[in-house]
């Protein structure tokens, strides 16, 4: 059975989870158009934002699913079977915001926007929020 949700970045990244894309994934291979168009979207959805506080912006379908190695509680791990590339762009993006933030504030913004959306921090051996597919050199 397949189940369509709507959430938001904000939705998939808090809380305890990780997302893992699997070895049968290609590598990160966005390139700088790619990279150009999801930033004009940004920038048109900070405008939008202006006059609508409530405005949302629809990123792409992000297809996951649970992991046949989940277990009755702890960190719900999903396989990213489609989306990794925005999914990938969007966490380090965050970085980057955090990284700048911390340079031009303080370190508590690093550490907040790390705890919240990048790293599950009370759980070291799921401690990565995105695990994106590890290139295999024979």
């Amino acid at each position: 059975m397949v189940a369509a949700a709507q959430t938001t970045l904000q939705g998939l990244l808090e809380g305890t989870k990780q997302y893992q894309v699997p070895l049968y994934q290609r590598t990160y291979s966005w390139q700088d158009h790619h990279l150009e168009r999801l930033w004009d979207d940004i920038l048109r959805l900070t405008d939008d934002r202006a006059e609508n506080p409530k405005a949302t912006h629809f990123i792409g379908s992000l297809v996951l699913a649970p992991s046949p190695n989940n277990g009755p509680a702890g960190v719900g791990v999903f396989l990213v079977v489609d989306g990794q590339q925005r999914l990938t762009t969007l966490s380090i993006l965050l970085c980057a915001i955090r990284d700048h933030r911390a340079l031009t504030e303080d370190d508590t913004h690093r550490d907040r926007l790390t705890g919240q959306y990048l790293i599950n921090q009370w759980v070291p051996e799921r401690r990565l929020k995105l695990v994106p597919t590890q290139c295999h050199v024979a």
